[in-house]
């Protein structure tokens, strides 16, 4: 092992300037005990310094909620602005309004028209912020393509602001990070999320720590140049025009070093070191994120469905099976929810190389199936290969395919038929689940979740339910929680306890919709409310009296009070990072007590 060189002045000056100033009240931060010990550990770290963090949590144990209920602490800093993916966008929209407030005023900016000439397509985005935003969320490249967007809407700089997979911005020479780089370090507040913050080397790392580090301490930092020559390996590379250097990985010698750094801001927890305080297997509601032409297709089905002749006071009466006309509706609703599932799945498991976990992805029909295998393959990352199981492979391929996925590291994704696997595989080389179709038998939908929840299974199990908006997914998953209950009603009985409800992770949220005076004000022309719910198990759907939730029906939220006026002379006050003033507002600052809905 190669001794480490002692550390220069500015790296022992740069960990003290990061070091918490203040001490935190953490009963403040999360008054209602919504957040899991480890996550309040995160808010507390920030807090303590000026409310700025580096979180690499693995995915799945909440960065956003943390990073939401952090910038509730500061709401004299608002407006917030959100950087995200695009497949994420209304789901932050959802997670903002439970962790702060359901009345605040959200705009989302989306793409407007593309205009295709011979050179190029040019996107369009014809928006600017309102100026009574509360929350403004946006994509990386429309932030850095529309320089309108970058201008905060109630003048200044922007205060507060999150950047999701903020290793979007690890090349500080790429266009995007040139335009949203010295919006983030000129903020006061900023949280960084990201799983895999660097991917190719010590380059990686100079990009977001020069964002997140106190204002004071940047002057410490090393030009980029300088950072490169101290902790990146020189490789040469011959081109036609001769020996090019280039810099990546890190110099063994200075690991340690860059470790201790990074530790100055950053807060990373695995599954594995908070596995008591996560559940074994949680169940998320996921709504996707849809183009306008698929959701006017399913909302098209969505009416037929609704024209059919009535049993009762329902299409489907509680103990109807679908007809075929039925199935067939709810069927191509499926197929139109292809490619936004995939766009989720690609975004959230095959966007970094180094990610090696594996996904199932059940459906049921054949034309579903065919679709999805289609849209995969051409959407899977070099080197990886996915499976197929369904009716037609016969028992010998069956067993190789299996084989294959339990043994092949590339192998990530299986994609399996509801009819045929949900039984009689163990599959926990996986920890996650995606339905892309459901079914109407929730004992079969939890049969084929628990291939990969199992005695072998060694991490918490992420099972999600994915659904257009609105649509006659959310029609067939609340006849999934009824049946649910009918269920349990009989089986266990009305004296039977009830596990523990599911806490909320990754800051999903649950099945309540925003009041109509609070829905996001579109920038530009919008797709129908994505939302990521997080549901308890099915034998939890009901409430207490075990009336079953209707999913297709609005909630009201609870009535929040608005963010507090901000006078004039508050929104010209000078920048003070080192001040944590706004900190003793706490939990209760300007939006309510119990605003999470």
């Amino acid at each position: 092992m190669q001794k480490q060189p002692p550390p220069p002045a500015w790296v022992d000056q740069l960990k003290k300037a990061a070091a918490p100033r203040t001490t935190v009240d953490v009963a403040r931060i999360d008054a209602d005990a919504s957040l899991l010990p480890y996550q309040l550990e995160a808010v507390k770290f920030a807090k303590s310094r000026g409310g700025r963090i580096l979180l690499t949590d693995e995915m799945g144990l909440g960065k956003t909620a943390q990073a939401l209920t952090l910038m509730r602490q500061y709401p004299k800093d608002w407006p917030l602005l959100v950087l995200a993916p695009k497949a994420v966008l209304t789901q932050w929209e959802l997670e903002t309004r439970r962790w702060i407030a359901p009345t605040l005023v959200i705009q989302i900016a989306r793409e407007g028209k593309k205009t295709v000439t011979r050179q190029k397509v040019k996107q369009t985005i014809e928006t600017t912020w309102n100026s009574d935003s509360d929350v403004c969320i946006c994509t990386y490249d429309i932030f850095k393509n529309n320089k309108e967007l970058r201008k905060c809407p109630k003048g200044g700089t922007w205060r507060c602001v999150i950047l999701d997979e903020s290793h979007k911005c690890k090349n500080p020479d790429a266009e995007r990070s040139k335009a949203i780089m010295p919006v983030v370090e000129r903020a006061d507040r900023v949280a960084l999320l990201t799983g895999t913050p660097m991917s190719n080397g010590a380059n990686d790392i100079w990009p977001q720590l020069k964002m997140v580090i106190p204002h004071a301490a940047r002057q410490l930092l090393p030009k980029f140049w300088g950072w490169r020559q101290r902790y990146c390996e020189c490789v040469q590379i011959h081109t036609p025009s001769g020996y090019v250097n280039t810099w990546r990985d890190v110099k063994p010698e200075y690991s340690a070093e860059l470790h201790d750094l990074l530790d100055a801001v950053q807060m990373r927890r695995y599954k594995k070191d908070v596995l008591k305080q996560l559940p074994k297997k949680r169940r998320h509601k996921l709504y996707l994120e849809a183009k306008p032409g698929i959701m006017g297709k399913a909302n098209k089905l969505m009416q037929k469905f609704k024209a059919l002749p009535k049993q009762g006071d329902d299409v489907l009466a509680a103990d109807q099976e679908p007809t075929h006309k039925v199935m067939e509706l709810f069927t191509d609703t499926a197929v139109l929810g292809v490619e936004p599932c995939v766009e989720w799945i690609k975004e959230t498991f095959f966007e970094e190389k180094k990610d090696d976990r594996k996904i199932l992805v059940f459906a049921h029909h054949q034309k579903v199936l065919d679709k999805l295998e289609e849209t995969l393959e051409a959407n899977l990352n070099k080197g990886d290969t996915m499976i197929r199981i369904d009716g037609k492979v016969p028992g010998a391929q069956r067993d190789a395919r299996v084989a294959k996925f339990k043994t092949d590291k590339a192998c990530r994704v299986a994609l399996l038929s509801l009819g045929t696997c949900s039984t009689g595989l163990t599959l926990t080389e996986a920890s996650n689940v995606l339905f892309a179709e459901m079914i109407w038998s929730p004992k079969e939908m939890e049969q084929a979740e628990d291939r990969v929840h199992r005695l072998s299974q060694t991490k918490a199990c992420d099972v999600y339910y994915s659904m257009l908006p609105g649509t006659l997914d959310e029609c067939i998953f609340s006849r999934l929680q009824s049946k649910s209950a009918m269920i349990r009603a009989v089986v266990d009985g009305p004296g039977a306890p009830k596990p523990p409800p599911a806490r909320p992770m990754q800051g999903l949220v649950t099945p309540t919709k925003p009041p109509a005076a609070a829905r996001v004000r579109p920038a530009a022309p919008v797709t129908p409310p994505v939302v990521v719910d997080l549901t308890e198990d099915f034998e939890d759907a009901a409430d207490d009296d075990d009336e079953p939730i209707d999913l297709t029906q609005e909630e009201a939220a609870p009535a929040a009070p608005a963010l507090p006026v901000v006078t004039p002379a508050e929104k010209k006050r000078p920048r003070e990072p080192d001040s944590d003033d706004d900190s003793v507002l706490g939990y209760d600052s300007g939006f309510g007590k119990k605003a999470r809905g």
